[in-house]
């Protein structure tokens, strides 16, 4: 399976995006990712036959980008982690993909707490996925994230200048 290949080749301008997200749950955890694109898209009788294994969009598609198709197994040939995995699309607006992992539970190990005595961080940027994705790594390790319209700080150095020579 090459969701994300796949979502890069199909997309000409816009984004792709990839989120994964991991709960705990009996005797192990359960993986969820997305891949979503703003790519070209599927209507629904696509959809139906993208599942089959190694199956093309159309022949238009093949001789346009190439491949041999998705190459997503059937649920007969799906590893046994696999839940589910499914598509949500529409024709010139992108598609995402969803797929849902059920993993065993390994070895307790112990992580130690990073150790970032009240650091606080602000995150700037035009792109609200990254944005959303710079903030949970952020988190994960252990920093408090500003809003953008949090009040700025009135002590320490100011913001720094760049100067521009003649």
């Amino acid at each position: 399976m090459n969701l994300v290949g796949n979502a890069v080749k199909f997309t000409a301008q816009g984004e792709v995006i990839v989120k994964a997200t991991c709960t705990a749950s009996a005797g192990g955890a359960s993986l969820d990712i997305s891949v979503s694109d703003t790519g070209i898209g599927m209507d629904a009788a696509t959809i139906a036959k993208i599942f089959e294994p190694f199956t093309q969009a159309d022949e238009s598609t093949t001789r346009r980008f190439g491949g041999s198709g998705s190459g997503s197994p059937s649920a007969a040939s799906s590893p046994s982690s696999w839940r589910s995995i499914g598509v949500d699309s529409q024709p010139q607006a992108g598609s995402t993909f969803h797929l849902r992992l059920q993993l065993p539970a390994g070895p307790a190990l112990a992580a130690p707490a990073p150790a970032w005595p009240q650091r606080r961080v602000r995150i700037l940027t035009r792109r609200p996925a990254l944005a959303e994705s710079l903030a949970r790594q952020a988190r994960a390790l252990g920093l408090t994230v500003l809003p953008d319209n949090a009040p700025r700080p009135t002590t320490g150095p100011g913001p720094r200048r760049r100067e521009q020579s003649a």
